[in-house]
């Protein structure tokens, strides 16, 4: 054969082992069938041919390079195609019969026509519990369904379809595996199957995970397949799909970035409609028993003088009410406040609290009551208390009377003392100051001259004192 030019195969015939080496490009000369392994260890360039595997036994697709087919066919009797590394196919891949074992690599289709994966009886398959093995398809600004021609290692045609609405997608990559009963092993990024105010509920979702990835705008209905064997233990009625988030390591709500879900119990799909964001990892769940909708932010922060508390949640079921607990060592727990939840919400909530007598150190955590008395805990989170200034006043004189300017960095309750210059407590009395600027007034009977008014606080425990010139002219 030649190096540079052209491979000396003849067109329409069928072979056995195919092997490209040495340097230069080999360019394909015509269609032609293989029954055994292809081994690129060179530079192919593909023409415009198809090339079929008709083998009956298992074929390779390998070698140091990768191949980027025009047209690549399978159409075996027996055996499977299993790829050694990725593959490319710029025009068409075309599945006749038989299994394309993905084994760990990619298999990318270059074309954007609907018509650029076809199948009869074949399928491809995913089924690597790492979400290794996976198909892309390049969309782009291209309209039609775009189908993903899964299957099980058991022979089941389980298809996933990916319509773009609007923008212009990119690429998009799916792989997908099945599971046991308990969704175990779970996806790379998935650490639970909880349900809302259930610990486990495995028993709800579907047996398989998929993950999705797309390099362009998301904006799609997004069609999901599964097999019987792969039902949830209490049924399939209202299946709808949800994923999960690795950042909030929780699963968000089924109309989470979802316009509206359909299920079909007999053809074992779910359809979720104008999708905006893939988040990788899905699966499928009882619409009456969603996986949990958790908090997707908790932060404490100073505003003004107070802690305030913020946290915001994706979608919410049964959610009754929040208990704000406050705590000294992130141990022991007090209720500082009780704020309503939303109930059911399909939304994105924003909740928030000041909390005007915070600790020098404080520690917080929600407690999330359902409808029913269950309960969870969020996470624990601190903030050193946010008046780090002294506190402040500033004492003058109006008509008669000791007038107080006070910036109270707590609210609560204060002492206020005059005292003369030999030291003697002239006044005492006990104020109520809010946090922030108070004016109090004091009207001690005392001669014109020098004093000082003294603040004692109690929590803290700290005194303030300052001098003043009084005249009672």
């Amino acid at each position: 054969m030649s190096i540079t030019e052209q491979i000396s195969l003849l067109e329409n015939e069928t072979y056995g082992n195919i092997l490209f080496t040495g340097s230069g490009t080999k360019t394909s000369a015509g269609s032609f069938s293989l029954r055994g392994n292809w081994t690129n260890n060179a530079t192919f360039a593909h023409g415009t041919d198809v090339h079929t595997f008709i083998g009956s036994i298992d074929q390779t697709i390998g070698g140091t390079n990768l191949t980027t087919f025009y047209r690549i066919t399978e159409n075996k009797g027996s055996g499977k195609v299993i790829l050694a590394r990725d593959t490319r196919a710029a025009n068409r891949i075309t599945l006749t019969n038989g299994v394309f074992d993905l084994n760990g690599n990619n298999m990318r289709i270059n074309a954007t026509a609907t018509n650029s994966v076809q199948r009869t009886n074949g399928y491809i398959l995913s089924e690597r519990t790492d979400m290794s093995s996976t198909f892309t398809r390049t969309i782009n600004s291209s309209t039609g369904n775009k189908t993903f021609p899964f299957g099980t290692a058991a022979g089941t045609y389980i298809p996933f379809t990916y319509t773009r609405s609007s923008g212009n997608v990119g690429r998009v990559t799916v792989a997908t595996y099945t599971t046991s009963q308990n969704n175990t092993p779970y996806a790379p990024s998935v650490s639970h199957m909880q349900g809302s105010g259930i610990p486990d509920n495995s028993a709800s979702a579907v047996d398989r995970f998929w993950d999705i990835d797309v390099t362009g705008t998301i904006n799609a209905n997004l069609s999901y397949s599964y097999t019987d064997a792969e039902v949830p233990a209490n049924g399939e009625l209202n299946l709808r799909a949800q994923q999960w988030d690795s950042g909030g390591l929780a699963w968000l709500g089924n109309t989470i970035n979802i316009t509206s879900q359909t299920s079909n119990a007999g053809a074992n799909t779910v359809t979720a409609n104008g999708v905006t964001n893939t988040i990788n990892n899905w699966t499928l769940a009882l619409n009456l028993t969603p996986l949990p909708i958790e908090l997707t932010s908790f932060k404490v922060e100073c505003d003004e003088q107070t802690n305030k508390l913020s946290w915001t949640t994706a979608s919410e079921i049964n959610n009754d009410f929040f208990t704000i607990e406050r705590s000294l060592d992130a141990k022991n727990f007090e209720t500082v406040d009780y704020v309503n939840g939303a109930g059911n919400s399909n939304s994105l909530t924003i909740y928030s609290y000041h909390d005007k007598s915070a600790y020098g150190q404080t520690y917080y955590r929600l407690k999330q009551t359902d409808f029913n008395g269950d309960f969870e805990y969020s996470e624990i989170i601190s903030l050193k208390k946010c008046s780090e200034k002294e506190f402040n006043f500033i004492p003058y004189q109006k008509d008669t009377k000791i007038a107080l300017s006070i910036n109270a960095n707590i609210e609560g309750d204060y002492t206020l003392e005059v005292i003369d210059l030999q030291g003697r407590t002239i006044l005492t009395e006990i104020k109520s100051l809010e946090l922030g600027s108070n004016t109090s007034i004091l009207n001690p009977e005392v001669v014109s001259g020098i004093y000082f008014v003294r603040i004692i606080s109690d929590n803290p425990q700290k005194n303030y004192t300052k001098k003043m010139i009084y005249s009672n002219k």
